[in-house]
């Protein structure tokens, strides 16, 4: 009874949280093998732990985490949203990057491109301009 129950929370847990794990077991067809034998080790456990007089979920406290509920890996660690999320930071982060000056020269020919953008502006443009600077910079401060 217990056993299939903890090859199933097993199953469960390491979907979730060690999918690196389950992906290698699946391709060496070791997975269904090896949630046998967590669970073999969990019930053994419990049963000795038992034997010493903890109480059934006592002892499921100190087994589980050791074959069962094992800690997830890392990058497991985070919500596909939320790993979605740092995949779109990390692109934009390198976009950013690449378009970064890196010599004196090309950090000049920025300059004199700014430069020249605000010279063509409007006077309602530089007055916008200068407006929203201001309010970025008051929210800084």
């Amino acid at each position: 009874m217990f056993d299939e129950l903890y090859v199933s929370m097993a199953r469960k847990h390491w979907t979730k949280w060690l999918p690196e794990k389950v992906a290698q077991l699946k391709a060496d067809g070791d997975l269904e093998s090896t949630l046998q034998v967590a669970a073999r080790q969990c019930l053994d456990e419990v049963a000795n732990l038992r034997a010493q007089g903890y109480q059934q979920h006592e002892a499921e406290e100190v087994a589980l985490p050791q074959f069962i509920l094992l800690k997830p890996e890392p990058q497991a660690r985070e919500t596909p949203a939320q790993r979605e999320e740092l995949a779109a930071k990390e692109v934009k982060h390198q976009q950013s990057m690449r378009f970064r000056p890196r010599t004196d020269a090309e950090r000049a020919e920025i300059q004199r491109q700014v430069e020249e953008r605000v010279r063509n502006l409007t006077p309602e443009q530089k007055a916008e301009s200068m407006a929203r600077r201001a309010k970025h910079l008051a929210s800084k401060g």
